[in-house]
């Protein structure tokens, strides 16, 4: 699923509000929803994890884990069955295949299948800013792009939250705007 929006939409309130419904819903202790963004002020704002620690992609040359790494990394992932990016903008082509090839390490029994059959939501607004020398998610002409087209849920905010209300901050905040 995609869930774009620009800003003030209300992303991070929407975050919030599916970590806890998938948590509550899971009935179990470990959480069933990983949070990931690409940055560590963004993972900071919504008590998320960079998509690099999170994933153990190392910011240079990847490779598969092996021996205890991998195992390892299973166990974190065992009860995991969502994935939420948010800043979907800053994910090119080159980091959504890393994604999901530690994706697919992770889920052995389903490697076989994007993301290695999790369900991923990605939160954001496509107009922000790019990746990092990468071409935006939607541009390759690869297997990321296939990726990218198995997204069939698409959800557009359009209220803008932040401009309304009508407290003193919000009035200021309307003012300076």
């Amino acid at each position: 699923m995609i869930v774009q929006g620009t800003t003030g939409t209300g992303k991070s309130i929407l975050i919030d509000c599916i970590r806890q419904k998938l948590n509550v819903s899971a009935g179990i202790k470990t959480n069933t929803l990983l949070v990931l963004v690409p940055t560590g002020v963004a993972a900071y704002n919504i008590q998320g994890t960079t998509i690099h620690a999170g994933l153990r992609i190392p910011i240079k040359e990847m490779h598969p884990l092996t021996g205890q790494a991998l195992f390892t990394f299973q166990e974190h992932f065992r009860h995991v069955k969502y994935i939420l990016i948010d800043e979907m903008s800053f994910l090119g082509p080159k980091l959504q295949l890393k994604i999901d090839s530690r994706l697919r390490q992770a889920f052995l029994d389903k490697q076989h299948e994007g993301f290695g059959g999790l369900s991923i939501i990605l939160i954001g607004d496509l107009g922000q800013l790019p990746p990092i020398m990468d071409k935006p998610i939607y541009a390759s002409q690869s297997i990321a792009l296939n990726l990218w087209r198995s997204f069939k849920t698409v959800v557009t905010l359009h209220t803008v939250f932040c401009q309304q209300g009508a407290s003193v901050k919000q009035q200021q905040f309307r003012s300076l705007l």
